[in-house]
């Protein structure tokens, strides 16, 4: 007989399958949430190269500003979303891996372990972590296996730290430098000399002037005896040659910016291995990180290892845990001098274009001490030359990269365990527990030779040593249910309970007069200067709730409810209520836009709802 033939054919639908997206405690549609989030994936967080991951959002995100003061590679940048939360309390967003509260150091997650990082940034979104919301939340979502064989990957990276924005133009010329400034003396006129007439006078005292401590302090240009540096017309005498000789000392400009910025190499490493069968997933990976600083002497290293696997033990029942270890080292340095001001960046933005790095030769020469260190200018008279620098007196910040030692380095362990229990019907319960615990030791040795801790001063030196530990665990305990009803409303409930522990250990200790300038230990200072210890413990503990509807995909309503108390407050007032209420319409399902093929999503939402922050400043055990 003749069988019948049947011809399928699939077309293709232009509408795309709804994204999902990490959210508090769980996930959600993009087009159901009500709050305001942003989510970058793991090509962007990749592409950038860089040794932290808060600057993988500099301009990613909109309403996030990221900013890095020190330039340090491996420093965590400073992170405002939505401007600052509060003028005394901490504005730093509360960092979540995997669903659990982190308190590591950031540095210590590699970019390339990251799947996704979504930004909570209004209430509707931030309201279930309840006092500890209020400054946005950043979700790191790290990656996991995928289905097939056992997929290997190996990323090398090697690449060039330079200075990437040119300075703003600055007064490059000494003859020019030394111009303005006596024109500045001239035109006070503080003697008089030229209102009365005698300009003679009055150009040699600006001359006078401009050469002493009180002003520029330093003459870098020989002109014949008898003559003025700067004529009677303002300008430098044509017979000026650069370079001056006081018989002791040789003076000429250096270029601060040049001697200080300098290109170095940064190279990454990164290995894993991942996949998933129908029961399992797994990845692993490791990484290593060398990133060199454009100063002397700074740099960041970074070993690090993860381990993440779940299982699916039964078909009501799956475990998993995500472990992972750390270790950095950075190499950093202080500042020291007469002013707050005196570090590297700001040294070589503001000064003049006639300041000397070094000390000098009556040859030119760059001098060395009996110890074969190049001899810094710190512009103090009398302690180094005869010139007197009121421009960062008494410090030299590149003398102190290359003659101090500073190193801040720790060992992070993160462990993260869970377990998924289908119990009937869309109820669903989940237990999330979090460890982290993190070791880190700081040493800053400020050299005995030069500055305003030498053996001239009295000091010889300083070291200083601290330890800090850190240990807390947080422990989540969730239910869920989600049911469709009618094929048109969606419900999902939520409710838990979540406790976290967090305990801090400080020890400090500080020496002068230093026996040996090449070993940073406490034993190396001679003599006591100052110690000091302190722990502090902290714990939170909340009930939350959550209910989202959402009717045919297009009208969407959720509320938020954390009842939360910190042990930063005193028993009596230690709870605290927070809630969130929102609600969305998609208009483009609407008949009147649904064919609209030049909108992919047009979505009306409105949200409120309040949040706390008890990441106050620590006030000695003190309540509020």
């Amino acid at each position: 007989g003749v069988k019948p033939k049947v011809n399928v054919v699939l077309e293709g639908d232009n509408q795309m399958l709804d994204e999902v997206m990490v959210v508090a405690y769980g996930t959600a549609k993009k087009s159901a949430f009500t709050g305001s989030a942003a989510t970058i994936k793991s090509e962007k967080i990749t592409s950038r190269q860089t040794s932290n991951v808060t600057n993988a959002l500099t301009g990613q995100v909109a309403g996030v500003q990221t900013t890095s003061n020190s330039g340090q590679p491996g420093k965590d940048a400073e992170v405002r979303i939505r401007g600052i939360g509060s003028i005394s309390a901490s504005n730093k967003p509360l960092y979540v891996v995997d669903g659990v509260p982190y308190d590591g150091e950031i540095s210590a997650i590699s970019t390339s372990d990251i799947e996704s990082m979504t930004v909570l940034k209004d209430a509707a979104s931030n309201a279930l972590y309840g006092a500890r919301g209020a400054n946005g939340v950043i979700l790191i979502t790290t990656k996991k296996g995928k289905s097939g064989e056992a997929r290997v990957s190996f990323d090398a990276k090697w690449g060039v730290n330079k200075r990437g924005v040119p300075n703003y133009e600055t007064i490059n010329d000494p003859a020019k430098f030394y111009e303005l400034n006596y024109s500045s003396i001239y035109n006070a006129d503080l003697k008089g000399y030229a209102a009365a007439g005698d300009l003679v006078n009055a150009n040699a005292y600006a001359n006078q002037a401009l050469l002493s401590g009180t002003y520029l302090g330093y003459q870098v240009y020989s002109v014949p005896t008898g003559e003025q540096l700067i004529g009677m017309d303002g300008k430098l005498n044509p017979k000026a040659t650069l370079g001056y000789s006081d018989g002791t000392y040789y003076y000429t400009p250096d270029n601060w910016s040049d001697e200080i910025f300098e290109n170095n190499v940064r190279q990454e490493y990164n290995l894993s291995v991942s996949g998933a069968s129908d029961k399992m997933n797994y990845y692993m990976s490791a990484g290593y990180l060398d990133d060199q600083g454009i100063v002397p002497n700074s740099g960041f290293q970074r070993y690090s290892a993860r381990l993440k696997a779940d299982y699916q033990v039964k078909s009501w029942l799956k475990m998993g845990a995500n472990v992972s270890f750390t270790h950095y080292d950075s190499r950093e340095q202080d500042t020291e001098g007469g002013s707050s001001n005196a570090n590297i960046f700001y040294a070589s933005n503001i000064m003049g274009a006639i300041y000397p790095m070094y000390i000098r030769d009556t040859q030119g020469n760059i001098m060395t001490d009996n110890r074969g260190f190049q001899r810094y200018d710190y512009g103090k008279k009398g302690q180094d030359t005869n010139g007197s620098r009121n421009t960062i007196p008494n410090a030299n910040p590149l003398a102190s990269y290359m003659l101090d030692k500073m190193k801040y380095s720790g060992d992070v362990v993160s462990g993260k365990w869970f377990a998924d229990v289908d119990i009937w019907g869309g109820i669903k319960a989940k237990v999330n527990i979090g460890v982290d615990a993190n070791n880190v030791r700081n040493t800053d040795m400020v050299n005995p030779f030069y500055g305003q801790y030498s053996e001239t001063t009295g000091v010889g030196g300083l070291i200083s040593v601290s330890t800090q530990r850190t240990f807390s665990v947080n422990q989540q305990y969730l239910l869920t249910y989600n049911k469709t009803f009618n094929d048109v409303h969606n419900l999902d409930v939520l409710a838990g309970h979540e406790s976290y522990n967090y305990k801090y250990q400080y020890l400090y200790g500080q020496r002068e007069k230093l026996y040996n300038p090449n070993v940073p230990e406490l034993d190396n200072g001679i003599s006591n200067q100052y110690n000091s210890s302190y722990s502090k413990d902290y714990a939170t503990e909340g009930w939350l709730f959550r209910v989202q509807y959402d009717y045919d995909g297009k009208y969407f309503g959720s509320a938020s409810y954390r009842r939360d108390a910190s042990s930063c407050f005193h028993p009596d007032n230690r709870w605290g209520n927070f809630w969130s209420i929102g609600a969305g319409w998609l208009l483009n399902k609407e008949a009147f836009l649904e064919n609209q093929s030049w909108i992919n999503m047009l979505k009306f939402k409105i949200s409120y709802g309040l949040q706390g922050n008890d990441n106050l400043m620590y006030q000695g055990g003190l309540y509020r």
